[in-house]
């Protein structure tokens, strides 16, 4: 049997709106033309990314990424015009509240393989992927920076039922065990709001549900019925 690899943005859509879940990775239905919001943050996302890598090779160039004036000179060229220039804009913003001195690592990939409680579409494991935009080293604390470029801050609440947030303290338990604490920043960036999320038996036992149920049963079991624990469902 072949595995099932899925992100915590498409178990976000079938928790969403199973409907939307079945016509973009079921049915093949063609998406809609993506909004410019969307090319604008993947070219904020690459200048940050860009800034981070030049850091890691140099640690001095944090002084240059932390600076309004130098910042938006790590964004990649090819972008269209407008979007290049909202995307200079959001980084000359954002820079006085950007330290990448404690830098470890930028677009940091991982994959937990999980045994799913039911057998479905002819897999044998499911296996959870997804990036992390940065991470951070602070003494002994490991901080996952995720970036947004778009939408409303949400609140702790909120983020403690994404399954993104208890992947994230997963993977990064696994990437760096010697680590005594584990951290999620989401940043929105056009806002400039922060909010943490540390780690949490029962924002991971929400992850490792919805992945383990991806699919099955109500999409309602994120917020309402979790109660596997990382140890029993994470490979």
């Amino acid at each position: 049997m072949s595995d099932l690899r899925i992100s915590a943005s498409a178990i976000a859509l079938y928790n969403d709106c199973p409907r939307a879940d079945r016509l973009r990775n079921i049915d093949n239905v063609p998406p809609l033309p993506k909004r410019e919001s969307y090319a604008l943050g993947t070219h904020v996302h690459a200048g940050l990314e860009a800034a981070a890598r030049a850091v890691l090779a140099d640690p001095t160039a944090a002084r240059a990424a932390a600076d309004p004036r130098t910042l938006p000179d790590f964004l990649p060229a090819g972008a269209e015009p407008k979007t290049h220039k909202g995307a200079r804009k959001i980084l000359r913003d954002i820079a006085t509240s950007l330290d990448l001195r404690h830098a470890i690592a930028a677009e940091q990939r991982f994959e937990l393989e999980m045994a799913p409680n039911l057998p479905m579409f002819g897999t044998s494991k499911i296996i959870a992927v997804g990036v992390m935009d940065r991470v951070d080293r602070i003494d002994k604390t490991i901080h996952i920076w995720d970036y947004k470029s778009s939408g409303f801050p949400k609140s702790h609440e909120e983020l403690a039922c994404d399954p993104q947030a208890g992947l994230y303290l997963v993977a990064a338990k696994r990437l760096y065990p010697d680590a005594e604490r584990v951290r999620v920043c989401y940043w929105w960036l056009d806002s400039v709001v922060k909010v943490t999320v540390v780690w949490d038996e029962d924002i991971v036992a929400i992850s490792v549900a919805c992945c383990r149920n991806w699919r099955e049963g109500s999409p309602a079991i994120a917020c309402s019925t979790a109660t596997d624990h990382a140890s029993s469902g994470v490979a």
